[in-house]
């Protein structure tokens, strides 16, 4: 006889193996469509990734991310030994 909780959770582990398998798929297929047809047009990667994340629902949460990612590197750019200015000293 199974508990209830274990047959739950054989459920959701299911459910996230079928998740994992097609994000899986997705992205080998996305991978494939890129090599293609990278050779032909350079620009076309970008949309075919983009089309890739707006099947898993994903756009907005890769936007966030990337937007985060530059205010970031801006941040740190900004605070980097290189990036600041010699300070001038006051004696002669």
């Amino acid at each position: 006889m199974m508990l209830s909780r274990t047959a739950l959770n054989q459920y959701w582990i299911g459910r996230y193996m079928e998740r994992a398998e097609f994000t899986a798929r997705l992205l080998e297929a996305t991978i494939r469509l890129s090599s293609l047809t990278r050779a032909a047009d350079p620009t076309a990667d970008q949309s075919i990734w983009q089309s890739a994340l707006a099947v898993m629902g994903e756009s907005e949460a890769f936007e966030a991310t990337q937007h985060r990612r530059m205010v970031t590197a801006g941040a740190r750019a900004d605070f980097s030994p290189s990036s600041r200015r010699p300070r001038r000293s006051s004696r002669p």
